[in-house]
């Protein structure tokens, strides 16, 4: 899958193990996320999606369980033709504030097959 860096501070996003499908997001910027109302984060990248294929976005499992940070709708999604800038929503469940540092790894990513599929009614 091509990516395209859409910050100057980009990081490729690297697999969680050697044998692991699931790839860490490093964090283009610092920031912070303060309450349970949400922000949009940019993720500092696009990628070309294949076709027939997906991406599901979710928080880190160490930092959901160590801050209760969370992705409003609990997981992004993104379909082959997304073009756009990977962003996410972000909010913490306690409602506290939450800081991060460039290059922290907040977000995981798995790329799944999505077979064509007919709806009837």
């Amino acid at each position: 899958m091509k990516l395209l860096a859409t910050s100057e501070r980009f990081v490729p996003p690297t697999p969680l193990n050697k044998e692991s499908t699931v790839f860490g997001i490093h964090m283009p910027a610092a920031g912070t996320v303060s309450g349970s109302a949400g922000k949009t984060v940019n993720l500092g990248f696009s990628a070309e999606i294949p076709k027939e294929h997906a991406v599901l976005v979710t928080v880190n499992q160490e930092m959901a369980k160590r801050y209760s940070l969370e992705i409003c709708g609990g997981v992004a999604t993104f379909p082959s033709g997304h073009s756009k800038e990977w962003q996410v929503g972000v909010k913490t469940r306690s409602g506290a504030p939450f800081s991060w540092e460039e290059e922290d790894v907040l977000f995981e990513f798995l790329v799944v097959h999505t077979p064509a599929i007919r709806l009837e009614i």
